[in-house]
C-alpha cells in the first residue's frame, strides 16, 4: 500500500510520521528505502524489550530472527521498489530470552524529495499462537482419546473376551466327563485353563495400567531404592510362562539404586520380560540386567535370542502412535498397549525406553534413568 504526504510550508512527512510514531503505543516503525530504522514507538519498544536508542540507525534485520534475515531484505527491497507485500507473521527472540510471536505488515510513503520509505505495523500475536498451539494439542489429544477408546473396546470384545473361550469349553468337558477323566486329561485341560487364564490376566492388568495413565493418575512417587528385588519380582511373576516355553531366565542386578516409583517401574519391567518371552521360541533366553553409564544413569536391559524386528517395525513400537499388535512364537495374542505402557511409564520418570534388534537374532530393550531423586 502506498501513502503520499503533501508537504505543508517546510514539513517533511518523514518528520511528521515520526512525532505521531513517538506517541503511539501501538508497534509501530519507520525505515528507510535501505531498510534503517529512522523511528520507532514506544509500543515497538515494549514488544521487541528494546530502548529507542539501540534501534534508530540500525537495519531492520536486527529483530529479524537470523535464518529469515536475507528473504527479509530481499522482500524490502521489492517492497521498496513497489512490489506487494505480504503480511508475515515468526517468532522473535527477545534480548531478556523471552521468545513471543509477531505478525507485521507494511506502507509505502514519500518523503518531500519524492524518496520512498516504510512504515511497519507490528502486533504481538503470542497469546494467539499459545491458544491455537493450545487447541491443536488438545484436539490431538482429543483425537488419541478416541482412536485408544475405539481400541479399548476391540480390545475388551475381542481379546479379552477370546480366553473365556477355552476357560468355559475345557471347564465344562471336565464337569460333563465328571470322575471318568483320566489324570493325564484332567492335567492337559487344567493346563489350557491355567494358560487361558494367565493370558486374560495379563490382558486385564495391562488394560489396567494403560487406563490408570489415560486418567492422569499415574504420576509417579519416586524414592531412592535397591532395583535388585524390583527386577527380581517383575521377572517372578513371569516364571510360569518362561517355564512353559522351556525360556532360560537369567537376573544379573549389581547393587545399583535408582529414583524410581516400584509399583511403575516393576510393571515396566514386566511388560518387557513379557514381550521378550512371547517373541522367543521354546529353548529360547531372556537375560535382566541392571547397571550404570558412565554417566551415572541407571541402565536396565531386557535382552532376548527371539525373532528379532526390521528396522521399520522397531520404529514403529518405540513411536508415539498406535504400536503393532503381532502373534508370539507360540501364536500367543496381544494387544500392541505392553510396550506403550512401559514407555509411558519410563518416561513419567524422566527416563527413556531404547531398543536394538536384529531379525532372527533377538531384541534388547533399555531403560534409563536418572540414578538420583
Amino acid at each position: 500500500m502506498d501513502g503520499i504526504f503533501k508537504p505543508h510550508n517546510d514539513w517533511d512527512p518523514v518528520d511528521v510520521l515520526a512525532a505521531i510514531n513517538d506517541a503511539l503505543l501501538t508497534g509501530v516503525c519507520i525505515t528507510d528505502r535501505t531498510g534503517h530504522f529512522v523511528s520507532v514507538s514506544r509500543g515497538w519498544c515494549a514488544i521487541y524489550g528494546l530502548q529507542e536508542e539501540d534501534a534508530l540507525g540500525r537495519h531492520f534485520t536486527m529483530v529479524v530472527p537470523p535464518e529469515q534475515r536475507e528473504e527479509a531484505t530481499r522482500l524490502h527491497d521489492a517492497f521498496i521498489q513497489g512490489a506487494e507485500e505480504i503480511p508475515g507473521e515468526w517468532e522473535v527472540l527477545r534480548p531478556d530470552g523471552r521468545r513471543i510471536w509477531i505478525r507485521v505488515g507494511a506502507a509505502r510513503f514519500f518523503d518531500a524529495h519524492g524518496e520512498p520509505f516504510k512504515v511497519t505495523t507490528v502486533e504481538d500475536i503470542t497469546a494467539r499462537k499459545q491458544a491455537e498451539r493450545a487447541l491443536a494439542e488438545s484436539h490431538a489429544r482429543l483425537e488419541r482419546i478416541n482412536r485408544d477408546k475405539d481400541r479399548l473396546f476391540s480390545i475388551i470384545g475381542h481379546d479379552l473376551k477370546g480366553p473365556f473361550t477355552p476357560i468355559l469349553g475345557y471347564s465344562e468337558v471336565m464337569a460333563s466327563l465328571g470322575q471318568s477323566l483320566t489324570v493325564p486329561q484332567a492335567l492337559d485341560y487344567a493346563g489350557h485353563i491355567q494358560e487361558a487364564a494367565t493370558h486374560a490376566l495379563g490382558l486385564l492388568e495391562t488394560l489396567l495400567d494403560w487406563a490408570r495413565l489415560q486418567g492422569e493418575t499415574g504420576t509417579p512417587d519416586p524414592v531412592q531404592q535397591p532395583l535388585g528385588p524390583i527386577v527380581d519380582e517383575a521377572v517372578k511373576a513371569l516364571a510360569a510362562v518362561a517355564q512353559r516355553k522351556g525360556i532360560t531366565v537369567s537376573v544379573s542386578a549389581s547393587p545399583v539404586k535408582g529414583c524410581v516409583d516400584r509399583y511403575m517401574l516393576t510393571t515396566a519391567i514386566r511388560n518387557l520380560v513379557s514381550n521378550a518371552l512371547k517373541f522367543t521360541h521354546e529353548g529360547g533366553r531372556v537375560s535382566v540386567a541392571v547397571e550404570t553409564d558412565q554417566g551415572g544413569d541407571v541402565l536396565v536391559r531386557v535382552a532376548d535370542t527371539g525373532i528379532g524386528m526390521t528396522p521399520e517395525v522397531l520404529a514403529k513400537v518405540l513411536g508415539a502412535g498406535e504400536a503393532p499388535s503381532t502373534a508370539g512364537t507360540a501364536n500367543e495374542m496381544g494387544t500392541g498397549l505392553g510396550l506403550r505402557v512401559s514407555r509411558e511409564l519410563v518416561e513419567r520418570h524422566n527416563g527413556r525406553l531404547s531398543a536394538e534388534s536384529v531379525p532372527g537374532q533377538g531384541s534388547t530393550f533399555t531403560i534409563t534413568l536418572p540414578a538420583a531423586c
